[in-house]
């Protein structure tokens, strides 16, 4: 069985949502195999995420097409039944497209005091207030580089103005701080939102960019060496390579950094993304890395609706880790 929708015209989408038109059929819906055509003849099939929330919504990269064709896989379901179908091209506000815009409307100059405004409203002394009375001593602050650097690579004349706060206000508390730059000059996470950069991932192919992300953590280490509030430093967030063309590996540039920070401050701890595992980079033994700490960020987006299937991958999971 199969259902095809003509669109009319060729166009660009990543998001077909779909309704069941029987009560519980969602599961039918995930099992489907998605397509697109330009012509109605030749087809590619598409790799979707799927998530099941009011229906069932299959995510993908932007992808061109007039037809979309739904069909029941070989060992799928023999029923199946759409009330609603909805094509969409889901855009999302990024951290780079916002501060671009606002200093295109307003300028350099208005922009940055926008930009603090905002800054000074979201984390406030209250939050930090609450976090310790959770008992918790440890905050992770994200850094987006636009927040320390220009377009031009060069640092900003207060580019530390609400870092050194978030660090003063922290230890004021007895809570920890962890430097997290978690979106890089040109992006460096295969283009997902969390980089702060949607569908940009040249950190990995320009070697300015990586000029860039080494001067931003020299800056940072010589800012911060012998303060006891910093935890240390978290060098980038959840790293991919793009699948061609990267002139470097990532542990092969955590190690121009590792030096380069070392350079600097010989003391802070420097906190690198084994991501997606510990095998991403090896002992840290081998490249001489001393005082240094691997992350690991785990996802199971298959399961995210199943307690029970969280339990067991965060078991796995563990298991794999206490493996090295």
């Amino acid at each position: 069985a199969r259902l095809t929708l003509d669109l009319s015209a060729r166009q660009k989408f990543n998001r077909v949502t779909l309704l069941a038109g029987n009560s519980g059929a969602n599961e039918a819906l995930i099992s489907l195999k998605l397509s697109v055509s330009d012509d109605g003849t030749t087809w590619q099939t598409v790799q979707a995420s799927v998530q099941e929330e009011d229906g069932v919504t299959l995510s993908f990269g932007d992808t061109w097409g007039r037809y979309i064709r739904l069909e029941q896989q070989e060992d799928g379901p023999v029923e199946w039944h759409v009330a609603e179908l909805k094509v969409s091209l889901h855009t999302h506000v990024n951290d780079y497209l916002s501060r671009t815009i606002i200093e295109e409307r307003f300028g350099a100059q208005k922009a940055e005091e926008l930009l603090t405004v905002y800054q000074k409203s979201y984390i406030t002394g209250q939050d930090l207030d609450y976090i310790a009375s959770l008992g918790f001593n440890f905050v992770r602050l994200p850094i987006y580089w636009m927040e320390l650097m220009d377009n031009e690579g060069r640092i900003k004349e207060n580019a530390f103005e609400e870092i050194d706060w978030a660090v003063k206000e922290c230890g004021q508390r007895g809570l920890y701080v962890m430097l997290d730059l978690h979106g890089s000059p040109g992006g460096h996470s295969a283009g997902w939102l969390t980089g702060g950069q949607l569908d940009s991932n040249e950190l990995w192919t320009n070697p300015i960019y990586r000029e860039w992300t080494i001067k931003i953590w020299e800056t940072i280490a010589a800012r911060y060496k012998g303060s006891p509030t910093v935890a240390g430093y978290d060098l980038l967030n959840e790293p991919v390579l793009p699948e061609s063309g990267a002139q470097v590996s990532i542990a092969g540039f955590y190690n121009t950094l590792y030096q380069k920070i070392r350079a600097v401050d010989p003391d802070h701890l420097i906190v690198m993304g084994a991501f997606y595992n510990f095998d991403t980079l090896g002992s840290p033994k081998r490249r001489g890395w001393v005082n240094v700490m691997y992350q690991t960020h785990h996802y199971d987006e298959g399961n995210k609706l199943s307690e029970q299937g969280q339990i067991n991958f965060a078991k796995g999971q563990l298991a794999y880790i206490q493996s090295y």
